[in-house]
């Protein structure tokens, strides 16, 4: 399972954006958290990593980052298991990234890419 596609040839990466409206703020939408990476089992999702190595693509590699809207629903509030319900009929939009603690958002330009 993937969470985000890569185009080499035109050299961008689209992700969704907004697995949940109460992670939107202001213009800054989370698109990957850390607390991601495992199930809870301790399980590694591979949907993950492969995100992961996506988002290194922009922030290392100069690939532009695309987003689509989507909007989910929570399917089981113990596991937060979620289920896709909409996927907006746009176009994607080109957003920057931006690191904040063990979060990875998309925000407008122009504010700048930062990582920590």
């Amino acid at each position: 399972m993937s969470w985000s596609f890569v185009n080499h040839d035109e050299r961008f990466v689209l992700f969704p954006e907004s697995f949940h409206p109460e992670e939107r703020k202001k213009d800054r939408v989370l698109i990957l958290g850390d607390w991601w990476e495992t199930d809870d089992l301790g399980r590694k999702k591979a949907g993950y990593s492969s995100a992961k190595e996506h988002l290194d693509l922009v922030l290392w590699n100069e690939y532009r980052l695309l987003t689509f809207r989507q909007d989910v629903k929570t399917i089981d509030e113990e596991t937060g298991k979620i289920k896709v319900v909409k996927i907006y009929d746009e176009a994607p939009v080109e957003r920057a990234l931006l690191r904040a603690g063990k979060s990875w958002f998309t925000v407008p330009f122009p504010e700048m890419a930062v990582h920590s």
